[in-house]
């Protein structure tokens, strides 16, 4: 039985693979035949066979993505061949690969803000809405299903604090804003106290009723479409927060507590963006070393 019927009998055990996925598994299989040295087979290989076609790849400077995706591939494959008792032994066990580390999350730039902010300027109470939305979302660094959750008395503008009942995990916390969202947040108030629907305790409203995530999230796509700027979806402000905060010397715990963040990971993922350039800034400010 040659290569070709092991990897097409090993394909139909993998039906519950995307038949896109179970492609590829089978080209990476082809390619570490292909570079198995004195003409050994699949079926030969060993667990140094293995590693050193991996350490190979890594040598030549693919991706970590695509040398974990070759790795999957192997792992499955002599997994299969090791149960199903066509080899003695799996060369694959204890052959391991890190993933991948996830691109630093991306935010808008300061312009591309200050463009939106202009797009919401006017004195109607939708334009008054939604710059006040948008900027306790960047003040804040607020999920859209926390900024949506608000009511009329979780904002205290004289203390610029706001009370999220419900973030994730159904955790309460408080999250202060500056001043002029504070003045942004007064100006909605207390046109809104004069709408039809203005006795409802929700704090963001729309025409219908109280505002949804989904209506947050049309209300902004049509906002940055109104500026003449690339789409910017709420989380991206969440990222902005992190970084800003970080980038001026606030402190890991202190950003945790009041962006509810109960993996520091994640927290600090979301700070990654741009790491160098607050490196770089670091180190004028400490003003070198020599």
């Amino acid at each position: 039985m040659d290569s070709s019927s092991y990897i097409t009998s090993w394909q139909l055990a993998l039906h519950d693979h995307a038949e896109s996925t179970r492609r590829l598994y089978a080209e990476e299989i082809r390619r570490f035949e292909k570079w198995l040295p004195d003409g050994r087979s699949l079926l030969e290989a060993t667990r140094r066979d293995c590693q050193g076609y991996l350490a190979q790849i890594r040598a030549r400077g693919l991706a970590q993505a695509t040398i974990r995706s070759r790795w999957i591939a192997m792992r499955s494959f002599y997994a299969w061949l090791a149960d199903e008792d066509e080899i003695p032994e799996n060369p694959m066990s204890g052959v391991m690969v890190g993933r991948a580390d996830p691109p630093p999350p991306s935010f808008p730039e300061d312009d591309d803000l200050a463009r939106l902010l202009k797009a919401c300027a006017g004195r109607g109470l939708w334009e008054r809405r939604d710059a006040a939305m948008i900027r306790l979302g960047l003040a804040t660094g607020m999920r859209v299903s926390e900024l949506c959750g608000l009511r009329v008395g979780d904002v205290d503008l004289a203390q610029r604090v706001a009370m999220i009942r419900h973030g994730k995990g159904d955790k309460g916390r408080f999250a202060r804003f500056d001043a002029e969202t504070g003045a942004a947040l007064d100006r909605y108030i207390r046109a809104r106290g004069r709408y039809r629907l203005g006795g409802r305790p929700e704090l963001f409203l729309t025409r219908f009723g109280p505002m949804s995530r989904k209506g947050a999230s049309a209300m902004l796509s049509r906002r940055c479409k109104q500026a003449g700027i690339a789409h910017i979806n709420w989380h991206a402000f969440r990222h902005r927060y992190a970084h800003v905060w970080l980038s001026r010397g606030g402190q890991e715990g202190d950003l945790a507590r009041l962006g509810g963040w109960s993996d520091p990971q994640v927290m600090r993922r979301y700070g990654s963006a741009l790491a160098t350039e607050r490196a770089l800034a670091a180190y004028d400010e400490l003003g070198g070393v020599l």
